[in-house]
């Protein structure tokens, strides 16, 4: 083994080695031949805050956003569409 491989080696963390293993451990070919991978959560549950408020906050601004500027709701409707077309997201009822 070279010698920069081993210094390479050894400037790892111990969070990059077990993101690195996780990496390994799951990386998979979907079924359209992409590839996919879990999160790299440090914990397997992460612990998600409660941020309901900041989240209504965000749509009141995009609304405001979207009525009082046509060519930035017309763009985002486009890239709405588009995500959802192919997949990537879905309509929430």
């Amino acid at each position: 083994m070279p010698a920069h491989t081993k210094i390479e080696e050894q400037s790892i963390s111990y969070e990059d080695r077990l993101f690195i293993k996780k990496v390994k451990d799951d990386t998979h070919q979907r079924e359209d031949n992409y590839y996919g991978i879990s999160l790299p959560f440090k914990e397997d549950e992460p612990k998600i805050p409660n941020n309901k408020q900041a989240a209504l906050t965000r749509l009141s601004k995009l609304k405001k956003s979207l009525v009082n500027d046509e060519q930035h709701r017309n763009d985002y409707l486009s890239f709405m569409t588009n995500i959802i077309n192919r997949g990537y997201a879905e309509r929430v009822p």
